[in-house]
């Protein structure tokens, strides 16, 4: 069946905020593109502003609002996802049934790039130690299935693969760090059912999606605990985290080892209390059901020690249900709508702030050390003005005298740039200290040591030890490279104080730069591992290799920690330099056409109106050129405040 979009129904909360928050995106792309082009055609955009505003606009492009679903089986999880993304094709698109459905963490989003289909990673990709990330970037290992995002059935078929399972022996399972348990896979003699497949990713253009929605479907405890990666990855960088419980219920054992261990120590987490419609009975009153729902919210809230208005009853079936059948009043009843737009409520101005707060001091740098150095050459201008001026009605000795001054000032300006070369070989010595902490190659070294150690005994101390001198290690690098930046920064503050002085700049203060978003990364790491294998005793063999797989998860992890630090290192490093030779390439062009200009007056005295005009005219330019600064980036910090 096709889809038919709903004529009664208006659109969801989510649907709103989203696509609202994605014109509000572009708005800013807009506004900072304007910008970027204008500088250029104003010959004012060098490699470092060129750079800083690309970061922008490539941040703002592909930023993503994350929400995740988290449950075990059977609490409607996947029912929940059909009423609120694909209710248009009157159907229910994602498995949704009985027992167990989907089988593998399943992420549905939209990059046009791709085709709309679904890659699948075959399960036996476990048994190697590649991460999860690094098969992102190896097409070859994926089965793709295409569909036809228009056809319902086309779509369910490509979708269903997220259920298919494999028989294999238990040794197999084992070995691929599976667990072969009754609850969640039938056993018969020697052999276990398994998921077909490790992970999936629907590539889907709903209109949520093409605006950066993605949304994770993760299966239940088993498979959650069995792919460390979405463990400390996936899950910790959703920006919304919504766990199920079924109203029936209420928050069973393994409910309770979900949230603990997976979904408790996440910022951003929210708790659907589903099915209310079982409680609906025609033999009480609608105030009778509505507190009992009530009394289920607050034992749900006091069970997972959250607050009662981030849990919320509905039911994902009759919600489905309402939209297919374009019933508002069992839309209400489902209460599905409250659900959407407090999530909205909740997720959607975080994101604002964020992006705001994280382009507007991008963008505010860029602005400031243009404006800086326009600044600059203002004044220099107005000096230049000034002594010209005060040429007028001079004799040929006295021109000589202000010849002279210059070339002395000259004088004074390459021991400036002597000065330079020799902060410029601190500044790199001191960089390079930096970097040095936080190369890669030095986080190779700390993993290929840890492998080693746990090479060398299966003993669950020996892996535990390993694991956390790894973590420390690297928090060590860090750390130690925080002081080293302290150091450089305490320095180039001593050599803007020298050149201000010694000089005549008017260098602000360098720009602080700390490393302890990192820290605190590496610091969640450590605490993960604590929560999941610090005072593990005993390991079998399946939960050696769900642990050497967490190893590696965790040293990738550090990876992208360390990536990130380097480029943040680097890119601070080099802005350090750019106000003072900035400033020193100004001082150079002045004193070049300075002196040029004395020279012509000494050959023809009425070339010294002329000159004075013409620097009058260069200062009314950078003057106009300042103001429209002024106005584009009032143009960009309005698009950031307005929604």
């Amino acid at each position: 069946m096709g889809a038919s979009p709903s004529l009664v129904l208006d659109p969801s909360a989510i649907s709103l905020g989203v696509e609202q928050f994605s014109r509000w995106r572009e708005r800013v792309s807009t506004a900072v593109a304007d910008y970027a082009r204008w500088l250029a055609e104003s010959n004012l955009l060098d490699t470092q502003a060129e750079n800083a505003l690309l970061n922008i606009l490539e941040k703002l492009d592909s930023d993503r609002l994350t929400l995740a679903f988290v449950a075990e089986f059977s609490r409607g999880k996947s029912e929940l996802i059909n009423a609120l993304f694909f209710a248009e094709f009157d159907d229910r698109i994602v498995p949704s049934s009985a027992g167990r459905t989907t089988m593998c963490p399943t992420e549905f989003l939209w990059d046009g790039r791709s085709t709309p289909s679904i890659r699948l990673l075959p399960i036996e990709t476990r048994g190697s130690d590649t991460s999860l990330a690094e098969y992102r970037s190896q097409p070859e290992h994926w089965h793709i299935f295409d569909f036809d995002p228009t056809e319902a059935a086309s779509i369910k078929e490509a979708i269903a693969k997220v259920c298919e399972t494999r028989v294999v022996p238990i040794e197999e399972a084992h070995a691929l760090g599976l667990p072969a348990r009754t609850e969640d896979m039938r056993s018969s003699l020697n052999v276990v059912e398994i998921p077909r497949w490790r992970h999936a990713i629907v590539n889907y253009p709903h209109p949520l999606f093409l605006q950066g929605l993605r949304v994770i479907d993760t299966p239940g405890l088993n498979a959650i605990g069995a792919e460390p990666e979405l463990t400390h990855s996936l899950l910790p960088s959703a920006h919304g985290v919504v766990f199920l419980v079924a109203a029936d219920a209420g928050v069973s054992a393994s409910d309770m080892d979900i949230w603990q261990q997976h979904v408790q120590p996440l910022q951003t987490k929210y708790a659907v209390l589903n099915k209310i419609d079982g409680l609906w009975d025609d033999l009480r009153t609608e105030e009778e059901i509505d507190a009992q729902i009530a009394s289920q919210v607050a034992s749900v809230a006091a069970q997972l020690q959250i607050p009662m208005a981030n849990v919320f009853p509905l039911s994902a079936q009759k919600a489905l249900a309402a939209r297919v059948r374009e019933d508002n009043k069992l839309l209400k009843r489902s209460r599905i709508v409250a659900f959407e737009e407090s999530i909205t409520q909740a997720l959607l101005p975080k994101r604002y702030q964020i992006i705001s707060e994280q382009t507007g001091k991008a963008f505010g740098s860029v602005v400031q050390g243009l404006r800086f150095q326009l600044s600059e050459d203002q004044r220099l201008l107005s000096e230049q003005v000034y002594e010209l001026q005060g040429l007028r009605g001079k004799n040929r000795n006295s021109i000589q005298q202000t010849a002279m001054r210059i070339r002395g000032e000259r004088q004074d300006f390459e021991a400036g740039l002597r000065l330079m070369q020799g902060l410029k070989a601190a500044h790199g010595t001191q960089s390079k200290k930096v970097l040095d902490l936080v190369a890669i190659d030095n986080l190779k070294r700390h993993v290929r040591d840890a492998r080693e150690r746990i090479r060398e005994s299966r003993l669950s101390t020996s892996l535990q030890s390993s694991m956390r001198n790894m973590i420390q290690v690297a928090r060590k690098d860090l750390f130690d490279a925080q002081a080293e930046i302290l150091e450089l920064h305490n320095m180039m503050v001593g050599m803007h104080r020298a050149f201000n002085t010694q000089f005549g700049m008017t260098l602000p203060a360098p720009e602080e730069f700390s490393l302890q978003e990192r820290l605190d990364e590496v610091d969640a790491l450590a605490q993960m591992f604590e929560r999941q294998f610090g005072t593990v005793s005993l390991l079998t063999n399946e939960k050696w290799v769900l642990t050497r797989k967490f190893f590696e998860s965790i040293a990738l992890e550090l990876k992208k920690i360390y990536l990130q630090a380097i480029g943040e290192v680097s890119t601070w490093s080099r802005s350090l330099l750019s106000p003072i030779e900035g400033q020193l390439k100004s001082q150079q062009a002045q004193l070049s056409s300075r002196m040029e200009t004395v020279k012509q007056v000494l050959e023809a005295s009425d070339t010294l109106d002329e000159r004075i005009t013409q620097l009058q005219g260069e200062g009314s330019g950078i003057e106009l050129q300042l103001a429209q600064i002024g106005q584009l980036s009032a143009t960009v910090h309005g698009a950031l405040v307005t929604r």
